[in-house]
Parts: C-alpha cells; structure tokens; sequence
C-alpha cells in the first residue's frame, strides 16, 4: 500500500514538472490588430483601413507563430497568413505566402510592411462579398476601389498591439514610410489610382 502510494505520489511530481516545463506551448492568445492598404486618394484613407484579431501561439523552440485572415474586404474569400519568429526581434518574422518587414514599435507593438506573395480570390469574389455587406453605394465603390489596388500590388501595414497605426510612435512610422515608399516604386505603374 505505502509502495503505491509512493509510486503514485512520484507519477504526480513527475508529471507536474514536466507540465511546467512546457507551460504555454501550444496555448493561443489573441491580439487586437489593424491592417491598411496604402492608398493616396485620401477619399478612400477610411476603406484601406480594417481591424481584426491575430492568433500568437508559442512554439516549442522559443518562437511563436502568429496568424490571421487577410480582410474579405481584400479578396473575397478566406486566406490565412502566418508569420513564425522571435517576438522580441521582430525582424525575425517569416512567412510562406509574405515578404514581411517587421519592427518593434513602443508598448509591445509589432508593427510589419507586408508584401503577399499570392493573393487567393477574385474580383468577382469581393463583389459577392460586399455586395452580402449593408454598405451604401460610395462605401461599396470605395472599398471594390481598395480591393483593386491591393490585388494589383498586395502591401499593406500591419500593425499588432495596443495602439491603432495612426498612433504610432514618430520613428516607426517614418521607418514604414521609408520602406513602403521603396516598396511602392517597385510596383507596376498599372496599379496608379
């Protein structure tokens, strides 16, 4: 009886331990995030812009793989995108389907300029999307106008954390300018507004 109980006893530290070690891998926690299109008619600013949640789950070698949809706004269908790297070197972050350029922002921010490799759906795909929206006319040709632009040239801005991109700090958004301004010469002039 003392011997099973022992060996009991054992089983659970044993196990206790080892949990331990382990604690927070595979655990999902999620973030609030905004993303925006690049976009110089001003008119169009409040369409390019969009919120969502992004899923952080730690990995067993010490990164964390961070998910999220591109909007259907964008494309018209759903289009998971991951990210895998280091949160405190954000530079770090790579992807499948994404050339991504992150930097660390204040207040635990990530802040990414993302170019997508291949962009899933259709224009007809957005269509049927926001036509099932209750948007009035100029909010539909506004955002079929966004939709457009990013299927011509996918980049945007994407941007983790507790701050929305218009807030952020000075220093990172000159950064972003800096690189998307580069980003955006490499575009076609057949993307042009």
């Amino acid at each position: 009886m003392k011997r099973s109980i022992l060996l009991i006893l054992v089983l659970f530290v044993s196990y206790s331990l080892s949990a331990k070690s382990i604690k927070g891998i595979g655990k999902d926690t999620f973030y609030t995030a905004q993303y925006e299109v690049p976009v110089d008619n001003q008119s169009l600013k409040q369409s390019a812009l969009f919120s969502f949640k992004v899923k952080e789950r730690k990995l067993s070698s010490g990164q964390v793989k961070l998910n999220y949809d591109l909007p259907m706004e964008l494309i018209g269908v759903e289009q998971d995108i991951a990210l895998i790297g280091n949160k405190n070197d954000p530079s770090t972050f790579k992807g499948p389907d994404t050339v991504s350029n992150c930097v660390k922002g204040a207040e635990l921010q990530i802040v990414c300029l993302m170019q997508y490799k291949l962009v899933q759906g259709t224009e007809l795909d957005v269509v049927e999307y926001l036509q099932t929206q209750n948007l009035t006319p100029q909010q539909f040709a506004d955002k079929l106008a966004v939709s457009k632009l990013f299927r011509c040239g996918p980049i945007g801005i994407l941007s983790i954390g507790p701050k929305p991109i218009s807030e952020l700090d000075i220093e990172t958004q000159k950064l972003l300018q800096e690189k998307l301004a580069a980003l955006k010469n490499d575009i076609s002039a057949s993307c042009a507004e």
